[in-house]
């Protein structure tokens, strides 16, 4: 159980780090600041992650590594989702155009 959870862990943290290199790629390589699908969308995946790591730190009963860094990889994730939304870095297209199709700040 111990295992399984250990390589739960370590595949949401490999993950998160593989989404924010290709979010990280796109900002950079591509100028346009829209994307095809809502960024907002991923909250709640990274929601889990964190409560997973909550969990794990409630189940365990002291202060492990893994968990925390499943919640700060969680907490981080849903803050830098949200922030490249509302500063229009990388915004989904539907709202995109809501919003008037503004430039990318930068």
């Amino acid at each position: 159980m111990k295992k399984s959870a250990a390589f739960l862990s370590i595949g949401f943290i490999v993950c998160s780090g593989l989404f924010w290199l290709f979010i990280f790629g796109r900002i950079v390589i591509v100028p346009d600041n829209h994307i095809s699908y809502n960024m907002l969308s991923m909250i709640p995946i990274f929601g889990i992650i964190m409560l997973f790591g909550f969990l794990k730190l409630i189940i365990s009963r002291h202060l492990e590594p893994m968990a925390l860094a499943l919640v700060f990889v969680g907490t981080v994730s849903m803050l830098g989702l949200y922030l490249t939304d509302h500063f229009n870095i990388l915004v989904g297209y539907e709202e995109w155009l809501r919003r008037g199709m503004p430039e990318r700040p930068f």
